[in-house]
C-alpha cells in the first residue's frame, strides 16, 4: 500500500510541475501574447511566436511625390496606423556637386553647412496624416519644417533623394529612401531599405 501512495504522490507531483501546453498555438486565447509563457510549447514566447501578430513588423508605405507649380507634395498610403514619419530631401547629384552648393538643410540627416559655420537642419513632419505639402522658395534660416522648402521648383526633381522614417521604430527597415542617389544614407541610422 504504501509503495502505491508513493507512486500516486510522485505522479501528482511531477503533474504539478508541468506546464500545461496549448495543443492549438501561442495567440488562440486572449492574452497568450503578453503573458510571457511559452503556451503551445515551441520554444518561443509572445511576440517571438509565429502565432502572435508582430506588432513590429514594418508596412513598406506606398509613397507618391509629386512636384506641381505651388511646391512638392507627399502623398502616402498603406503605411503603418499611427505612425509618426519623417520626410527628408536631398540634393546630392548634378551640378552642385562641382561647386559644392547641394542644398542638404532638408535631409533629416547631415544637414546643411552655412559660409558662417552652422548647421540647418531640417525635417519634415508627418504625424499621422497622410499627405504633405511644402510651399516652394524659403530662404535657408527660413524653413518651416512641414510647411516650406528651400527648393524653388519642379526642376530639382530630378537631382534629389528622398527619405521617410518611421519615428516609432529605431529597427532596421522602418525607413525608406529613393531618388536620384539612395547611398546618401548609407550611414544613416537605422539602416534604410531602398524603395
Amino acid at each position: 500500500m504504501s509503495k502505491m501512495v508513493t507512486s500516486l504522490w510522485s505522479v501528482c507531483f511531477l503533474m504539478s510541475c508541468l506546464t500545461p501546453v496549448d495543443k492549438v498555438g501561442e495567440g488562440d486565447d486572449p492574452g497568450e501574447c503578453e503573458d510571457g509563457i511559452d503556451n503551445d510549447g515551441d520554444g518561443y514566447l509572445d511576440d517571438q511566436d509565429a502565432g502572435c501578430p508582430d506588432v513590429e513588423e514594418q508596412i513598406t508605405p506606398n509613397v507618391v511625390v509629386t512636384w506641381d507649380v505651388a511646391g512638392i507634395r507627399l502623398e502616402l498610403s498603406s503605411g503603418q496606423s499611427n505612425s509618426n514619419y519623417s520626410f527628408g530631401i536631398a540634393e546630392n547629384t548634378g551640378a552642385c556637386l562641382d561647386d559644392g552648393s547641394c542644398w542638404t538643410g532638408e535631409d533629416c540627416f547631415q544637414g546643411y553647412e552655412t559660409a558662417d559655420g552652422d548647421i540647418l537642419l531640417y525635417c519634415h513632419p508627418l504625424y499621422g496624416g497622410n499627405s504633405l505639402a511644402l510651399e516652394y522658395g524659403s530662404l535657408p534660416e527660413l524653413v518651416n519644417e512641414g510647411e516650406s522648402t528651400v527648393f524653388a521648383d519642379a526642376s530639382f526633381q530630378s537631382v534629389v533623394t528622398y527619405i521617410l522614417n518611421d519615428l516609432r521604430s529605431s529597427e532596421e527597415g522602418s525607413c525608406w529612401v529613393w531618388g536620384a542617389d539612395p547611398s546618401y544614407y548609407e550611414d544613416f541610422a537605422p539602416i534604410c531599405s531602398e524603395m
